[in-house]
């Protein structure tokens, strides 16, 4: 068991996209774990203080969720480094 949750926590996503906002000094990125049948779900996350590594998490769930209620699809997850209240946004 110990095995497999390293190779889990080791498994790189497939893409992982990364943008920056110069006017507003937002961040964000759309991880892929996985394409699975050609296709990955997931949703997106805004908050102050979002890191890649959480989306990058977040995007594992996504997988196991899928995996295990289906559809036979991928993870994914998108986020964004930025306040919701922020006007702006």
């Amino acid at each position: 068991m110990e095995a497999l949750l390293r190779k889990y926590r080791e498994k790189r996503p497939e893409i992982v996209f990364e943008w920056y906002d110069e006017e507003t000094g937002a961040e964000g990125w759309v991880v892929i774990n996985s394409l699975r049948n050609g296709a990955a779900g997931g949703g997106t996350r805004m908050r102050q203080g979002l890191t890649r590594d959480e989306v990058v998490a977040l995007a594992k769930v996504m997988e196991i969720k899928f995996s295990v209620c289906g559809p036979d699809i991928g993870g994914a997850k998108s986020g964004i480094n930025f306040n919701p209240a922020d006007p702006r946004r």
